[in-house]
């Protein structure tokens, strides 16, 4: 029987059945270069599409709610396709996707096949549709919605791929439900890559700029009016570039902004001008500073909140792959921001409930001296960056570690381009890193994984090129040789053993460490060998690994797997698609995560890896909509169990130690939502699996639209607090 229970603005009813599951998603992160964005004037978000970097083109949808990037998990998507465009959809009302290059292999040059295909999102999911017409497969094509007409207007684009793409001149107009042909009498040159966007002014679409192939670059400001594309004289002309275009947030004119500015066919060098279009008039707004986005770019007007924002630029030896720009009128200024430094490490400071991170600083050339960057990750995906008084070299790919019995972060080792690798050791404090002068240490290695801290002993363990150290507050002491030349540690604290894989002859092998001797264990399963991540995972009660590159081709492997102190199994077949080598995690006790991040050569993006024992059939429910949360828990078959919500997940509330790990926390914030749940009494008893669901129903209320919250619980044992779920984010959307 269901029993409903009003809680404040949720309807609520108990009742039960699910399995848990793992997963990897990404964070708002690292190296998006040229993602897709579009503005969804109903549902007042952006919509970001794909993306990616050198190596790994991604899939993923982000929507930007007016101050950060929430990250949509669609159950159906488009492949990832770079030279895709996006529009909305002014018929269907909702934002369209055309074209792209799917299929690419990043180790043969110009590798992938062009598509024509055509998907709708409508903030829920992607859909393919299958017009009667539609384009033939191109990529880099112009397109942009024209709101008075209720078209979708598309030109141009690259039929073929190389380094001379061969372009083309046709005109597309989307009625909704169809792509139509437009024969016009006057013809902008053949190109690819243009800006467009409408001009309200002019109550026309709006196209510059582009590249042609082996054709002359396109020149001149060109308009669509429905039926001819005319030529405006415009006066102060940008130079012929590419670029990227948008309505302005205020004025009704249009801006372009930066992209390659040519001095030659071939030539040309990345500018990151700001010019704005006023009827016939260019001017130029913002001269080239070298501060904001530039090639790459794409920018997009909220409408709503008279804002434009770019995001995933790439500007050369210096890169801000990860920042979102907001347009002032005046300049642009980062408003979220990952500093593209590379040779990243991170650990979690349980003491201070933080991700810390270090890397190499941003702008530093290789045989620069300059000091190593620390900063926390928060939880939105960016980074904040510390200013401690005195910091360690710059470095790439350190170890480093937390140690609970000191309260302290140990940093060792690292790789400096000017002098190889190090072998120095440092101390964080929370507040400045201090030098540890051991008489003896280790030899240094650019490995992240290499280390890790035995709770029982309180020791960290670190081992490389054969040799086993142990540190503590005394300093460095050496346990003798070590079975394997490169490997990755992680602490069993079920166990108390510290765990190692690794090789010394290409062969891969698993070996416990007592703190006097290694043991081969010798599953009879084994990991593929690699040089891989590893990560204790309490919700799993095992070791997981994860990562690395095939050392005989380099491809690199995108399984997870799990060791329980006896042998291995595969959890997933597909993961984070790191580029290759190793990329360093942490274990988040306090939300129940691991954070990866991408190989400390090559740092793709931030992933996280989350046990989900609780899961929400509609993470975006519509307002007057009904959905569940469902709870996996097998362990905690027949117990209580208690659901909570909150608008926040940090700080959380300390629940439970757990041997060997730490204190952890169930990942809400006691706020008034909190207290009024509680009150609620939303719990109910877990059936014979552990499993038990608890169905929400949104109030038909529209002044719930955009209302984000968050849901966990946990379980009521005789001895007091037992299993904590994960946080569930919901958010009600048009």
């Amino acid at each position: 029987m269901k029993t409903p229970l009003l809680l404040g603005p949720l309807l609520v009813c108990l009742t039960g059945p699910v399995s848990a599951q793992l997963r990897w998603r990404p964070l708002p992160d690292l190296a998006s270069q040229s993602p897709s964005l579009s503005y969804d004037p109903v549902r007042e978000r952006i919509v970001m599409f794909g993306g990616g970097g050198v190596y790994t083109q991604f899939e993923d949808t982000w929507e930007w709610n007016g101050s950060r990037w929430e990250f949509r998990d669609p159950p159906v998507r488009p492949s990832p396709r770079p030279g895709k465009k996006m529009a909305f959809d002014p018929v269907g009302q909702r934002t369209l996707l055309f074209g792209g290059v799917t299929g690419i292999n990043p180790k043969i040059a110009f590798s992938g096949t062009i598509v024509n295909e055509t998907w709708v999102w409508d903030g829920r999911t992607w859909a393919q549709l299958r017009p009667k017409n539609a384009p033939s497969p191109r990529w880099a094509a112009a397109m942009a919605s024209d709101p008075i007409r209720k078209r979708l207007v598309l030109f141009g684009g690259a039929l073929t791929l190389g380094i001379f793409p061969v372009p083309s001149g046709e005109t597309w107009e989307w009625d909704g439900s169809n792509w139509i042909q437009r024969f016009p009498k006057t013809q902008p040159g053949a190109r690819f890559g243009a800006a467009m966007a409408f001009n309200l002014k002019t109550r026309r679409v709006a196209m510059f700029g582009g590249h042609a192939g082996l054709n002359p670059l396109p020149t001149g400001t060109w308009e669509w009016d429905g039926n001819d594309w005319i030529r405006i004289a415009a006066k102060n002309e940008p130079s012929p570039r590419s670029g990227a275009m948008a309505r302005h947030p205020t004025r009704g004119t249009v801006l372009f902004h930066g992209g390659g500015l040519y001095g030659g066919q071939r030539g040309g060098t990345i500018v990151d001008e700001t010019w704005e279009l006023d009827g016939t008039q260019w001017r130029l707004l913002v001269p080239e500073t070298f501060l904001g986005p530039k090639r790459g770019v794409n920018i997009v007007t909220d409408l709503a909140r008279k804002q434009t924002l770019s995001y995933g630029a790439y500007s050369g030896n210096v890169s801000w792959t990860a920042t979102t720009w907001r347009f002032t009128g005046i300049d642009w200024r980062p408003v979220h921001e990952w500093p593209t430094a590379g040779g990243f490490s991170i650990a979690y400071d349980a003491g201070r409930d933080q991700l810390l991170v270090t890397g190499y600083p941003q702008g530093v050339g290789q045989y620069q001296q300059a000091p190593m960057s620390t900063f926390v990750l928060q939880d939105d995906g960016s980074l904040r960056q510390l200013r401690p008084p005195a910091s360690p070299p710059a470095r790439t790919g350190p170890s480093l570690v937390y140690h609970a019995g000191l309260g302290k972060i140990l940093l060792h080792g690292g790789y400096d381009p000017r002098i190889g690798n190090l072998d120095d050791t440092w101390v964080w404090d929370g507040q400045t890193w201090t030098k540890d002068n051991s008489p003896v240490h280790p030899r240094g290695l650019a490995s992240a994984q290499a280390v890790c801290y035995d709770r029982q002993r309180k020791k960290v363990v670190y081992t490389a090129k054969q040799e086993t150290w142990e540190w503590d507050a005394q300093g460095w002491v050496s346990k003798g040789p070590s079975p394997v030349v490169v490997g990755s540690l992680a602490y069993d604290p079920l166990r108390k053993r510290t765990v190692l894989f690794g090789s010394a002859n290409s062969k891969y092998s698993t070996w416990e460490w007592d703190g006097k001797s290694w043991r081969d264990l010798q599953p009879s399963q084994t990991p593929p060998g690699r040089l891989a991540t590893m990560v204790y995972v309490p919700g799993l009660g095992g070791i997981v690994l994860f990562g690395g590159a095939d050392s005989s081709n380099g491809v690199p492997f995108t399984d997870t797997w799990l060791w329980d102190g006896k042998s291995w199994k595969q959890l997933l077949k597909s993961g984070p698609p790191t580029h290759s080598g190793i990329g360093p995690a942490a274990y988040d006790i306090a939300q129940a995560r691991v954070i990866a991040l991408g190989p400390s050569s090559f740092p793709h993006r931030a992933w996280e890896l989350a046990v989900e024992t609780l899961r929400s059939t509609q993470l975006y429910p519509h307002p007057g909509e009904a959905f569940s949360l469902q709870a996996s828990l097998p362990g905690d078959a027949g117990n209580p169990f208690v659901l909570a919500l909150s608008q926040h997940t940090r700080p959380g509330i300390p629940l439970r130690q757990i041997p060997g790990v730490g204190i952890e926390q169930l990942p809400l914030t006691p706020d008034a939502l909190f207290w009024l749940s509680l009150q609620a009494n939303l719990n109910t008893v877990l059936d014979n699996k552990g499993a038990g669901t608890i169905p929400l129903r949104i109030p038909n209320d529209p002044a719930l639209l955009w209302f984000s919250f968050h849901a966990a619980g946990f379980t009521v044992r005789a001895g007091g607090v037992g299993a904590i779920t994960n946080p569930v984010l919901l958010q009600v959307v048009r």
